[in-house]
């Protein structure tokens, strides 16, 4: 029998549930779902939803109260904005019914503690999206560490760059990102992920220092032409989101860590975006590298050097293999998900190879993103465990 999925954000132009979940879930052979609703802000936008994606058997609404009162649905899948990810999953949940979420949870750790708690009363399968744990080269990471292929565990370094949450800001580039208020930043989505992806590698950390800075309090709206030339609008737009995250720390199996990620525009001396991340061990090292910030969509390559019981440095080897990093990961994390029986509560994966991130490794994470903050706030060490 298939799981009937109801889709809140699945829109008829450009959504994220449109170009990740919806292809991810085409890519699943014998599929074990089916989508039988889509939510919108009106039902003509549902029903403009149903026929661009070509879902003639889908229900439509205007509201999450109809879908929850009328739609035939197991499973609601949330992909809107962070400000209404609570509304949504707590009117889910308190209909029965089991949830995906897109990463964060909730907008902040009040929320994200909210719901989960009420999926466990519940008892509802309640799934949070944080996909970079289903990109093969993280898994491939994740492996060698555990295998012992560079030995004892060190250090890890991850350094990321990006253009945006910078002092310049494409006209494209959704406003409400640069308000802290709307809980969907820097620290919030790219660093969530990024942290989660080095979590489910080398684990959590014993204590952590974190510095979290906004040293743009307003950008540059910019337009951008066919040759990639940027010319400014005259526009101004405020911003009280961080462009500086820096934390450093003692994992749980000792090793040291330090992850350092920025919004900045970058000159010709240092044109790359998107991040390095070095895993350094006693017998040799790994290092992850990406052209996005987004460990989570954009694909991940790795290379392994190894030394020799003499000291000696081996050759390099390229480990790196294709895939579709954003419709690839989310076939991955929803086959991961169907493993569990709907309205089953699902344990939490922490940095398990098996299942999928739940509310509960959505709270861990959202824990650790206080704990930087705290920390940045204070000036002292903080925990999150």
């Amino acid at each position: 029998m298939s799981t009937k999925l109801g889709f809140v954000g699945l829109s008829a132009g450009y959504s994220w549930a449109g170009k990740a979940h919806l292809p991810g879930l085409r890519l699943i052979e014998d599929s074990p779902y089916k989508i039988t609703a889509i939510v919108n802000s009106t039902l003509e936008a549902a029903e403009a939803s149903k026929k661009k994606n070509k879902l003639q058997d889908a229900q439509t609404f205007g509201s999450i109260q109809d879908l929850l009162s009328q739609g035939d649905v197991d499973t609601v899948v949330v992909s809107v904005k962070v400000p209404h990810h609570f509304e949504y999953v707590h009117a889910a949940l308190e209909a029965g019914k089991d949830v995906v979420c897109e990463w964060p949870l909730g907008n902040g750790i009040q929320e994200a503690e909210e719901l989960s708690n009420l999926a466990k009363s519940k008892n509802a399968k309640a799934g949070v999206v944080l996909q970079a744990r289903k990109a093969p080269s993280i898994i491939k990471a994740k492996e060698l560490v555990e295998s012992g292929a560079i030995g004892e565990v060190v250090s890890t370094n991850f350094t990321g760059y990006t253009d945006k949450w910078s002092q310049y800001t494409d006209e494209h580039f959704p406003e409400y990102l640069n308000q802290r208020k709307n809980g969907a930043n820097l620290l919030a989505i790219p660093v969530g992920h990024d942290l989660d992806a080095l979590a489910f590698v080398l684990g959590e950390f014993e204590f952590l220092n974190g510095i979290v800075k906004t040293h743009f309090k307003e950008t540059q709206v910019t337009h951008t032409d066919e040759h990639g030339k940027k010319t400014l609008t005259g526009k101004q737009t405020p911003k009280d989101t961080p462009d500086q995250v820096l934390v450093q720390g003692l994992l749980q199996s000792g090793t040291v860590a330090s992850i350092r990620i920025e919004g900045l525009q970058s000159s010709e001396l240092n044109k790359e975006k998107g991040f390095r991340w070095e895993i350094r061990g006693s017998k040799g090292e790994i290092v992850l590298t990406s052209k996005s910030l987004y460990s989570e969509l954009e694909e991940v390559f790795i290379q392994i050097a190894k030394i020799d019981d003499n000291g000696n440095a081996l050759p390099v080897e390229d480990l790196s293999v294709e895939y579709d990093p954003v419709a690839g990961n989310m076939k991955t994390y929803y086959q991961d998900y169907a493993e569990i029986k709907s309205s089953q509560y699902a344990q939490p994966q922490l940095n398990k190879f098996a299942g999928f991130t739940t509310f509960d490794d959505a709270v861990i994470r959202h824990r650790q993103l206080e704990a930087i903050l705290r920390s940045s706030k204070s000036g002292r060490r903080e925990t999150y465990i």
